[in-house]
């Protein structure tokens, strides 16, 4: 049995990572979830950013709103459409010379934004995947053998997220060499978040194997077990719970079940087959895990 004790302080309904994230969306709105990749860009480590944008009415307000950014801080702006998504292309260079045509437009634009050659070669050839950043995390920690914190996968749509590519593996060494030559240069440009992309990505996760979410605890593990004084999660799998295809319809119970038990008690106990929530030495609720689910618990370090 791998048993992790978790002892909690204070609750309050509302997380740090929570407030730190809306506070970031008010300043930066659409761009939030991109400050790191731009300070990359900025800095000449990243050549260019993709974003993705619903198909929705609002789409040319956004498109934009981003035009007049562009304009305002000199970069380059495209979109086009791939796999039924429009993809938003921001660069420091004229996009003029991008044949949108090419059947190899993916590694394309790996290539222009300077994401790592190992990872843009596994992710071009592996054409059955669909949403990998949701199907295909359980890989991604089963295959890698180290876990660095800034290689967290879990905060992805937050500001707290230094890269944006798919990798290879949670243990490539080009990727964690980009991510750590970032968190530098964004330690010299912006403190404040240099400091919550450290606290926020260096804490235990519980992985139950639900649209690629962990939920994370501000603490550490200790001795076997695990203080903290939050939990918290990048967002609900009910916003993208029709784009999974590992998950079935109850785990959105099942995910609601975790994160109640989870913030009214003060200990976790995981074992292969259940989760078991206590508080004060007592039991409030145990769940079985489902056979076809993988559940963990990872300390990114």
């Amino acid at each position: 049995m791998s048993r992790v004790r978790a002892r909690a302080s204070t609750r309050v309904r509302t997380s740090a990572f929570d407030r730190a994230k809306t506070e970031y969306h008010k300043r930066y709105k659409l761009l939030a979830p991109y400050v790191p990749e731009l300070i990359a860009m900025k800095a000449g480590l990243r050549s260019a950013i993709q974003m993705t944008l619903p198909m929705e009415q609002s789409f040319k307000q956004k498109l934009g709103m981003l035009r007049e950014f562009c304009i305002k801080v000199g970069f380059f702006l495209d979109h086009y459409e791939i796999n039924s998504e429009n993809k938003i292309l921001i660069s420091g260079k004229n996009l003029k010379d991008i044949d949108w045509e090419d059947k190899n437009l993916e590694y394309q634009m790996g290539e222009l934004c300077a994401y790592p050659e190992c990872c843009i070669e596994k992710f071009v050839t592996h054409k059955e995947w669909t949403h990998p950043l949701i199907n295909n995390v359980r890989d991604l920690l089963t295959k890698s053998e180290s876990f660095s914190f800034v290689m967290n996968p879990f905060l992805r749509t937050s500001p707290f997220h230094l890269y944006k590519h798919f990798p290879c593996g949670l243990d490539c060494e080009k990727s964690i060499l980009f991510t750590k030559e970032l968190l530098e240069v964004i330690k010299q440009e912006n403190p404040g978040l240099h400091g919550d992309i450290v606290r926020f990505n260096q804490a235990p996760a519980l992985f139950l194997d639900i649209c690629g979410i962990g939920i994370m605890f501000l603490g550490e593990i200790k001795d076997g077990r695990l203080t903290y004084s939050n939990l918290y999660y990048d967002y609900d799998p009910s916003s993208i719970f029709q784009l999974s295809s590992v998950n079935h319809t109850s785990d959105k119970k099942l995910f609601s079940d975790v994160i109640e038990a989870g913030a009214s008690a003060d200990e976790l106990i995981l074992d292969d087959k259940r989760l078991t929530f206590q508080a004060a030495g007592r039991k409030v609720k145990s769940i079985a895990s489902p056979k076809r689910l993988s559940w963990r618990v990872v300390d990114f370090r």
